[in-house]
């Protein structure tokens, strides 16, 4: 079945206004965000909604580099929701006995008292301590410097280079206040995870009245070896029987996760966290794995969706940032598939983002986040989290710009596809059948070709006889290739493929029934950059379409991991 001349030229159409549609900054790109500040180091960028309504940010900076003798700490006020920012000035610890005051969080209480905690180096000795301030005059100025009761344990006393700090800012959890912390020490830096936990801190006037508990009791904090020696930036969220969920980062490839029934006083043992199917590990390089929840009681998880296993330095490669949306069904958090969340392009420094806060207020998101030189402010496309969240259920189809549909067989000229040089995009959605999965074949073949036969520029689907398919699209210049996961694809089976292109982003994903790529065990990424220079492959030719294709659908658009599973629901039900 050919696609109608009616429903190709609405195509050309929506192509032709997506182009003038796209001039505008997508809210994904990072660097279109709002700047709060920039220095020569900027770090961890947290923000606290105020009682007077200001939002109050903090960040960890210095002139030069990271580690620099002058790292102190900066706050910057915005009346606006974020659009502006006030220019940053030293807070919280005076300049003149600054020791590195480092990495705060923020709280704010019952009666609008703002605690700032923060690491500080000692003056004499190894290690940093866990000060804290607060302010009840919205951050203008500061108490005196008090001490959390941080314990000495077993990791303090076996490695002289042993510290701790935190990147969970504290919340209200029932009748308590709770914040995690890392602890680390050693060569390798081996690290574990504690709970501080206040049963007072929300509503106490009186500071020298305030309770402070450290959990787990002993000498040892939240850790495992079966996740490897390196476990760090431990951060926590309630479910709603009170349960608490951990997730931390670790060196081996995957997001870590354990829960406490108790309060925070006992955990699991750690392990590798995992989608919805309690199979398939959460991949993510040695960076920031940051967990919240959100007022409508559902989950956010915050990754970079590949496990580093490539990269010298494993905490590099964190652009795109993904979230995945979390829905709590008995007494467990299920992970959905991932949507990119912010991006950039040839990041200058650390290899992109980290570090990201998230704010709401009267129902709109932001994601603060920095490169570790500039730190920003990004507002969320609500829709996206909620498909996110709605994953688990909707089964949908969606015909907006929809640009061409037929099945195999079939042949015809003029397959229009948007340029990916003007920021367009484009999804193939096929549902194919191969009845042998070591034979190769051409399932479309959108290209066109020179005297002598061969390819050029154009789209290509092929099956690669190791039972996966490979997409290919090329420029005449250049070619951008993208394989499905090895062991998706069964034979003789009917399955969802959806090959999207994403031009803004510059990214190539792939869908396979309910499952977004990420690479399986055999590689480190399920997805794959292109260049920025690449140009036009929409083919001057004809296509042909093999007889394994059941339905081909082309999109002027990236469809959404969240809007193609839903659609692979909606066949999958049509067809029962």
């Amino acid at each position: 079945m050919r696609a109608c001349t009616c429903r190709r030229i609405a195509g050309i159409l929506a192509v032709l206004c997506g182009i003038t549609l796209q001039a505008d900054a997508d809210p994904r790109f990072a660097d279109a965000g709002t700047v709060i500040l920039e220095d020569g180091y900027a770090d961890q960028p947290y923000v606290v909604q105020l009682h007077d309504g200001r939002w109050l940010c903090v960040t960890t900076v210095s002139p030069t580099v990271e580690n620099a003798p002058e790292r102190h700490l900066v706050l910057s006020w915005s009346d606006d929701q974020g659009q502006t920012w006030t220019e940053a000035a030293p807070g919280i610890e005076p300049p003149d006995e600054m020791r590195q005051p480092s990495w705060a969080t923020l709280f704010v209480n019952e009666f609008g008292r703002v605690y700032a905690f923060y690491n500080l180096n000692r003056k004499e000795g190894p290690g940093i301590v866990y000060a804290y301030r607060y302010s009840d005059n919205h951050g203008q100025t500061w108490s005196e410097r008090r001490y959390l009761p941080i314990r000495q344990t077993a990791i303090d006393r076996a490695f002289e280079n042993a510290s701790s700090w935190g990147i969970d800012p504290p919340q209200k959890i029932g009748e308590h206040v709770y914040f995690a912390f890392s602890k680390y020490g050693g060569p390798n830096r081996q690290g574990e995870g504690w709970v501080v936990r206040s049963p007072n801190l929300w509503s106490e006037r009186n500071a020298d009245e305030i309770v402070w508990e450290m959990w787990p009791e002993g000498d040892y904090g939240v850790r495992s070896e079966r996740v490897g020696y390196l476990q760090e930036e431990h951060n926590l969220v309630p479910l709603s029987d009170g349960t608490l969920y951990m997730a931390a980062r670790s060196l081996e490839g995957y997001v870590v996760d354990t829960v406490s029934h108790d309060q925070g006083e006992t955990w699991t043992e750690p392990d590798f966290a995992t989608y919805a199917d309690g199979k398939r590990r959460i991949k993510n390089p040695r960076a920031l794995a940051r967990v919240w929840r959100c007022e409508n009681g559902h989950y956010l998880l915050w990754y970079h969706n590949h496990d580093g296993r490539d990269v010298v330095e494993r905490n590099k490669n964190r652009t795109p940032a993904w979230v995945s949306g979390g829905v709590e069904r008995d007494g467990h958090i299920h992970w959905s598939q991932p949507e990119i969340l912010l991006y950039t392009f040839d990041p200058p420094y650390n290899s992109g983002m980290s570090y990201p806060d998230l704010i709401e207020a009267d129902g709109r998101y932001w994601v603060t986040q920095t490169d570790k030189k500039v730190a920003r402010i990004s507002e969320v496309d609500p829709e996206l989290l909620e498909g996110l969240w709605n994953q688990f259920h909707a089964a949908d189809v969606t015909d907006h710009e929809l640009l061409f549909e037929t099945s195999g067989p079939d042949d015809g000229e003029g397959l229009d596809l948007p340029s990916v040089a003007a920021d367009g995009a484009f999804t193939l959605e096929m549902w194919v059948r191969l009845d042998d999965l070591a034979d190769t074949a051409i399932l479309l073949d959108a290209r066109e070709r020179d005297r002598m036969g061969t390819p050029g520029r154009g789209v290509v689907v092929e099956s690669t006889g190791r039972g996966t398919l490979r997409f290919e699209m090329n420029d005449r210049r250049r070619s951008a290739i993208l394989e499905l996961d090895d062991g998706l694809l069964t034979a003789g089976k009917k399955h969802y493929v959806a090959f999207i292109v994403d031009g803004q982003a510059r990214i190539i994903t792939a869908v396979v029934d309910e499952r977004l790529c990420d690479g399986g065990e055999e590689r480190q990424y399920g997805w794959t950059l292109f260049d920025q220079a690449f140009g036009d492959v929409s083919p001057a030719g004809g296509y042909v379409v093999d007889a394994s294709v059941k339905q081909l659908r082309i999109y002027g658009r990236a469809l959404r991991t969240s809007e193609a599973i839903a659609q692979y629901r909606h066949g999958i039900s049509a067809s029962e």
